[in-house]
């Protein structure tokens, strides 16, 4: 059975990307900023992932991300 807060993240999934794009300046520092403190060398775990953008971004940077999120809607987008 879903939590409310699941429920809650699973029917905002499709226009999850789109809300994003409001904060874009601000993901991409974010981005940014992760790229110049990690190398080849480092794992990353990301909790809370959403869509998985932000770990799509920087996997050229490092040898292994593990993303999740507890909405399966949301790593389905």
């Amino acid at each position: 059975m879903k939590n409310i807060e699941t429920k809650y993240w699973d029917n905002k999934a499709s226009d999850y990307d789109n809300h994003l794009k409001k904060s874009e300046n601000a993901y991409l520092k974010i981005i940014e900023l992760i790229k110049l403190e990690t190398n080849k060398k480092q794992s990353l775990l990301d909790i809370g992932t959403g869509t998985g953008e932000r770990p799509l971004a920087i996997s050229d940077q490092v040898g292994k991300i593990i993303a999740t999120d507890f909405s399966q809607e949301m790593i389905n987008v």
